[in-house]
C-alpha cells in the first residue's frame, strides 16, 4: 500500500515539475555571494529557476503550486563528491536505497569514485527516477595494471570516453613516467584526473602534471607541518586551482576517534536495515574485544597515534582554506556508522572543527562542486536560469551546520518533496529491508 502511495506522490511531483512553482517569502542563502536574501520569492518553471525577487503580494497564477517558506532558509542542493555506490544488495539495501537516502538528506549531486558499467546505467537513469545527478569516474588505475601502456592506454581512455565516464581516478602507479603518460592522455581526452597522490610521486610533481582533485589529503600528510615543503605544496595547489576532498569522517570513524557510544547514536541509523547496523556493531565489539586481550595500554597508544595523524589532517585542511584553496565535501560514506546523505553533515562538522566558517563549508558542498565539474552556470547556487536543485530548512545553517538536518523539503530538477513525502521516500526503502544479507 505504501509503495502505491509513493508512486502516486511521484506522479504528482512530475506534474509539479512541469508547471509554475512559487517558493514564497524564503530567506535565501544564494551561495555565490556571502549574504542572506531575507523574504524573497523564487519562481520555478519546468525545473528551472526563472525569477527571484523581494516577496510581494500578487495574484496567484492559475495552476501555480505554492510553497510557503516564511521564516525558513533556502539553500542549493548539496553535492557529495566521493561516493561508492553499492554494487551488491545487503540486508535489502542497495544502490536504489542509497540514492533515495541521499536525496532525502538534501544531496542532489554525487561523484562516483570507483565506477563500473553498472554506475553508468544508474547515471543515465537518474533523471527518470528523480535521483541525484551522478558523475562517474572510470575504474581506478593502480600499479597492478602495468599491462596498460602506450597505445593500449590511449585506446582504453577513448573507450571510457565513448562509454560516458567523466573522470579518471588514480590509486597507485608503476612509475613516474607512467603517471605522466596517464596525466597527459587524460588532458588530451578531456578527463578530469583525481585520486590519491601515489607514494612513488611527490605531491609537487602530481600537481604540476594535472592531478586536479586530491582525495583524502594524500601527499600533504607526508610533509611536516610548518615545513617549507608543505607551504610550497599548498601554494602550488592554489596556483594550479586544484581541489581537495578530504573525506575526514571516514578517518574519524575508522580510526576510532569518535566515541563508540556516539557512533551508535548517530542520527539516521534508523533509516538503514537493522541487520546492517547490527553487523557494524559486531565489527566494533570484536575490535575492542581483541584490543582488550592485548596489553592494557595497547588501545590507548594506538588511538593516540591515530589522533595525531587525524589532527594533522585538520591542520592541513585549515591551511588549505586559509590560503584560498578550493575544497569539496564528502564523508566517503562507505564504512560503518555512516548514513548516506546525513553523513555529509558529520563531515561538515569536522570542517567546522578545523576552523572553517559555515558559509565556506556550504560553498564547498555546493558551488565549489559545480565549479569543479565545469557546470557552475547550471547548478550550485540559487540564481535565475539555474536548475532548481534546492533544500528548504527550518533553521539557518550559517548559525549552526547541524541545522542542515532540519529539512522542510527538497527540490530536485523542480520536483518537490515535502518533509512528509521525504519520510515516505525513506519508508519505501525500509520496506525492502530484511534481517539477513
Amino acid at each position: 500500500m505504501k509503495y502505491t502511495i509513493f508512486l502516486l506522490l511521484f506522479n504528482l511531483h512530475s506534474i509539479f515539475a512541469q508547471k509554475s512553482i512559487l517558493i514564497k517569502n524564503a530567506n535565501i542563502i544564494p551561495i555565490h555571494m556571502d549574504t542572506i536574501l531575507k523574504g524573497y520569492d523564487v519562481i520555478v518553471t519546468n525545473g528551472i529557476i526563472t525569477d527571484i525577487y523581494k516577496s510581494k503580494k500578487r495574484k496567484n497564477k492559475k495552476n501555480e503550486f505554492i510553497i510557503d517558506a516564511t521564516n525558513q532558509y533556502l539553500i542549493p542542493g548539496l553535492a557529495d563528491m566521493h561516493v561508492h555506490i553499492p554494487r551488491q544488495t545487503k540486508y535489502g539495501y542497495g544502490a536504489d536505497e542509497f540514492l533515495k537516502l541521499q536525496l532525502a538528506a538534501g544531496v542532489t549531486h554525487l561523484r562516483s569514485m570507483r565506477g563500473a558499467d553498472a554506475d553508468l546505467v544508474i547515471q543515465r537513469e537518474a533523471t527518470q527516477k528523480t535521483n541525484p545527478d551522478i558523475y562517474t569516474s572510470a575504474p581506478p588505475f593502480y600499479a597492478g595494471r602495468v599491462w596498460i601502456r602506450g597505445d593500449s592506454l590511449q585506446k582504453l581512455l577513448k573507450n571510457y570516453q565513448s562509454q560516458g565516464y567523466q573522470s579518471l581516478k588514480v590509486l597507485s602507479v608503476p612509475s613516474v613516467a607512467w603517471f605522466d603518460t596517464l596525466a597527459q592522455l587524460a588532458q588530451d581526452h578531456g578527463f578530469k584526473l583525481s585520486g590519491h597522490v601515489p607514494n612513488s610521486i611527490s605531491i609537487a610533481h602530481a600537481l604540476s602534471k594535472g592531478l586536479n582533485s586530491i582525495e583524502h589529503l594524500g601527499g600533504y600528510e607526508n610533509l611536516s607541518i610548518n615545513s617549507p615543503e608543505l607551504s610550497a605544496a599548498i601554494e602550488q595547489t592554489k596556483n594550479q586551482q586544484v581541489y581537495n576532498c578530504p573525506t575526514l569522517d571516514w578517518y574519524f570513524v575508522n580510526y576510532t576517534q569518535v566515541p563508540y557510544s556516539e557512533l551508535k547514536k548517530r542520527p539516521g541509523l534508523d533509516r538503514l536495515p537493522t541487520g546492517l547496523v547490527a553487523s557494524w556493531t559486531k565489527i566494533f565489539d570484536d575490535y575492542f574485544a581483541k584490543q582488550a586481550q592485548k596489553h592494557p595500554d595497547s588501545l590507548r597508544k594506538e588511538q593516540q597515534l591515530e589522533k595525531e595523524y587525524i589532527e594533522k589532517k585538520l591542520i592541513i585542511l585549515k591551511q588549505l582554506h586559509q590560503q584560498g584553496c578550493k575544497l569539496l565535501v564528502s564523508p566517503d560514506a562507505s564504512t560503518v556508522f555512516q548514513v548516506p546523505g546525513l553523513a555529509m553533515i558529520d563531515e561538515m562538522k569536522w570542517y567546522k572543527k578545523a576552523g572553517i566558517p559555515e558559509y565556506n563549508i556550504l560553498r564547498a558542498a555546493t558551488l565549489n562542486a559545480a565549479e569543479y565539474m565545469g557546470e557552475a552556470n547550471q547548478w550550485g547556487s540559487i540564481q535565475k536560469n539555474k536548475v532548481a536543485d534546492l533544500v528548504l530548512l527550518d533553521a539557518n545553517p550559517l548559525d549552526d551546520i547541524e541545522n542542515l538536518r532540519k529539512i522542510k523539503g527538497v527540490m530536485k530538477r523542480g520536483q518537490w518533496f515535502s518533509v512528509s513525502q521525504i519520510n515516505e521516500l525513506i519508508q519505501t526503502c525500509k520496506q525492502n529491508y530484511r534481517e539477513q544479507p
